[in-house]
């Protein structure tokens, strides 16, 4: 009868083993240390908060108490006084008692006594690295006002077909200062004015600084209108006015030098602002102000598909 042998693990495979075991207890156990480590630090930050806000809270309770009795000696002085002041002695007074009870009812003051509730544990926002180990997970006392928050504007109205646009938004909270963090739902929507069923797809990143990068790249010219919403509640300005136009075309041509594609004539100019010795006008392979690279002759720009950044000459003009 035939008796089938298992072969044996080597000692290599064995030894192998042994090794990736280790590395992965290794890992894994400095991975432990590194989530303890942090979960202390962000007790340790809710805790501060705690202590931040109960403290404002006593400080809050003190600064009522203390107008709260103020206000009721100037009411019971203003009550003898009506009851027992002569005449003049009303009328000396009276200025300096409304004085004082226009201080306890001061109303902006009151209103100013607040302690935010705003707590919130942001799991997915980057804490940092410890021993090496990316960490997830942030403590914020910060909460996103919409009406309080700006989108960078400027080249709204100059966007071009078939041409990237990006706008940075910038969040604050409702004391109008940066939000530090990132985990904002932002939703951002493009639509044709002519027609509410033609949209552009807008993609937002988040920065994870409090800053957003909204993206779109339109498909074809006309107005449209951009709206922004964090909550489900406009920022302030939404919806935007945006202006999409076709390409500025090239009315020169792309050439390597200026000697080159106008057979060495030396009236002709570039773009560029090169020029060659010997009374040429125009730039030339090596001489002063050449790109060193391809580019068109009636603006400069070295990218082929691009759009012509030169003014036309119908609106040139010398004061």
């Amino acid at each position: 009868v035939g008796v089938s042998v298992q072969p044996l693990p080597s000692v290599r495979e064995r030894s192998r083993c042994a090794e990736v075991e280790t590395e992965v207890d290794r890992y894994t156990d400095s991975y432990k240390i590194a989530i303890e480590e942090h979960r202390a630090a962000l007790r340790r930050e809710v805790n501060q908060v705690r202590h931040n806000k109960m403290s404002a809270l006593h400080s809050h309770h003190e600064e009522l108490q203390t107008r709260s009795e103020h206000t009721s000696h100037a009411v019971i002085f203003g009550q003898e006084l009506l009851a027992e002041a002569s005449d003049i002695e009303l009328l000396s007074l009276v200025t300096p008692l409304l004085q004082r009870l226009e201080w306890c009812n001061a109303g902006e003051v009151i209103a100013a006594i607040k302690v935010s509730d705003c707590l919130q544990f942001l799991p997915e926002e980057r804490a940092g690295v410890i021993n090496s180990h990316p960490i997830y997970g942030v403590v914020t006392t910060q909460a996103v006002s919409p009406y309080h928050c700006e989108l960078q504007t400027e080249g709204l109205l100059n966007c071009r077909i078939h041409k990237k646009a990006e706008f940075t938004l910038s969040t604050f909270d409702c004391e109008k200062q940066p939000v530090c963090h990132g985990g904002t739902q932002v939703v951002a929507e493009l639509q044709y004015r002519d027609a509410a069923q033609r949209r552009v797809a807008v993609h937002v990143a988040d920065q994870g600084d409090g800053t957003y990068v909204l993206a779109f790249n339109p498909d074809s010219s006309g107005n449209m209108n951009l709206s922004v919403t964090i909550q489900g509640k406009h920022i302030h300005g939404s919806p935007f006015n945006v202006s999409v136009s076709t390409l500025r075309p090239h009315p020169g041509v792309y050439h390597c030098c200026t000697f080159c594609s106008s057979n060495g004539s030396k009236d002709a100019l570039c773009g560029c602002g090169g020029r060659m010795p010997g009374g040429y006008r125009g730039c030339g392979h090596g001489h002063t102000g050449h790109p060193g690279r391809r580019h068109w002759s009636c603006c400069g720009n070295l990218l082929h598909n691009s759009e012509c950044s030169r003014i036309p000459d119908a609106f040139q003009f010398t004061l």
